[in-house]
């Protein structure tokens, strides 16, 4: 919106942009603490995101700061190394494909809470006249060569219409704009569960603790803005079960599972933190989603244009997700700017390059999350891991019990060619 607003400025049109949000507005200083923000998606709105470079450097041309208060003063790899966890000062960059590196850049340099990042660029639309609407969904879509008419609805249930030149959603994985405008989405393979957990015990310090290489089943990454630490961990399978099974019997997990669950992520976060912080980081209050690799088939139906997570859907561990779909969606605007009054031959163009390049986008990003499916699966059982390293310590020495069976056998054989035993009345 900030975006389209700029650009339909500096055309010397008087810009007329409408923002509309499902969810309630949060107070830009709203906290994890706050006792009036316990509701889960109150939660889910204070998750702490990494800002990659070019973002922070876009929102700077449109006039939009982010404070330095939220700059990192951290950022760690941890390498894994079977079980186990050694810190490590590289910092390895991803290897990210050029549609995706030239929107994002190198690594984060902000850790950001999103009810604070939706508060400065509220605040800063209001300040260029933007309409935002809060607590409204979509209801009804319809379109024809010249307008879109939507419908909708109020939290309170009371209607209206709204019509538009153009409309650009941004409304999630589970997009209705997408839905409604008639783009097919493509649902692939599950990859597995990643829990959302947030911890007391140690301040945030404005750091990112990632892992070098995630281990099967034994990963995580921390983010920590200056107050609260929150890290995100992809659940092994027999973990990722259980949230399975109780959205199969359609109820919520029971306390014994969320407690099982927690304290998975919370022995994870030790092996990352310093020993002083991990005898006092406790696992608080957590958040379960689903990881699956899905994607719309297209980024434009006439004069719709979908972007950011109503495109696809990644891994978090990736740390460009948010990035991306912030870079996607200022793309959106400028297409969607540019094809306004244009002819139709020069909008339909506009309008293909930037589809082909979303979609290019979203294929480079899953291509870019595929190897972190190994992070699903359950580690081995310390019994299996102590027998085998105990059967090749043996090996060395040559003292297997493979091979001394074999060399028995091997004896009892050659005893019976030799000296055939006689045959029993019984067995004749």
């Amino acid at each position: 919106a900030l975006q389209a607003h700029a650009d339909l400025k500096a055309q010397g049109k008087t810009p007329k942009v409408m923002v509309v949000e499902k969810r309630g507005a949060m107070p830009k200083g709203a906290r994890y603490e706050d006792t009036k923000a316990t509701a889960r998606t109150a939660f889910a709105r204070q998750q702490i995101i990494g800002m990659k470079p070019q973002v922070v450097a876009d929102l700077a041309k449109l006039g939009i700061k982010i404070p330095d208060r939220y700059r990192i003063k951290e950022m760690r790899s941890v390498a894994t190394d079977g079980d186990t966890m050694r810190q490590s000062k590289s910092k390895p960059d991803l290897k990210m494909s050029p549609e995706v590196s030239s929107m994002v850049g190198a690594n984060s340099s902000h850790v950001i809470r999103i009810n604070e990042l939706q508060g400065i660029l509220t605040e800063a639309a209001k300040k260029r006249g933007i309409k935002v609407v809060f607590n409204t969904g979509l209801e009804t879509l319809s379109q024809n060569s010249k307008s879109v008419n939507i419908g909708l609805k109020t939290a309170s249930g009371s209607t209206s219409k709204v019509r538009s030149r153009w409309v650009i959603g941004a409304d999630g994985a589970g997009s209705k704009t997408r839905s409604l405008a008639g783009i097919k989405w493509v649902e692939n393979d599950k990859h597995g569960y990643m829990v959302g957990v947030w911890f007391k015990g140690i301040r945030g310090n404005n750091r990112i603790v990632y892992p070098n290489a995630p281990g099967p089943g034994n990963s995580g990454v921390l983010l920590g803005d200056r107050s609260q630490v929150y890290g995100l961990f992809a659940l092994p399978s027999h973990l990722g079960n259980l949230l399975e099974q109780a959205k199969a019997q359609q109820r919520a997990l029971t306390a014994g599972e969320q407690n099982k669950i927690m304290r998975h992520c919370e022995r994870v976060a030790k092996k990352m933190l310093s020993p002083s912080e991990a005898a006092r980081v406790k696992a608080d209050y957590m958040l379960s989603f689903p990881i699956a690799l899905n994607r719309a088939q297209a980024a434009v139906k006439g004069r719709v244009v979908i972007a950011g997570d109503a495109v696809q859907t990644v891994n978090p561990y990736t740390g460009m997700g948010a990035n991306v779909a912030m870079q996607v969606s200022k793309l959106a605007a400028q297409s969607v700017v540019g094809a306004d009054g244009s002819s139709r031959r020069v909008a339909r163009t506009l309008l293909a390059k930037y589809g082909k390049r979303a979609v290019g986008a979203a294929k480079a990003m899953h291509n870019l999350c595929m190897p972190l499916r190994t992070t699903f699966r359950s580690p081995a059982p310390v019994y299996k891991r102590q027998l085998r390293n105990k059967t090749k310590a043996m090996a060395k020495k040559g003292r297997t019990k493979t091979r001394r069976s074999a060399t028995r056998n091997r004896q009892r054989s050659k005893r019976a060619t030799s000296q055939p035993r006689a045959r029993t009345a019984k067995a004749r």
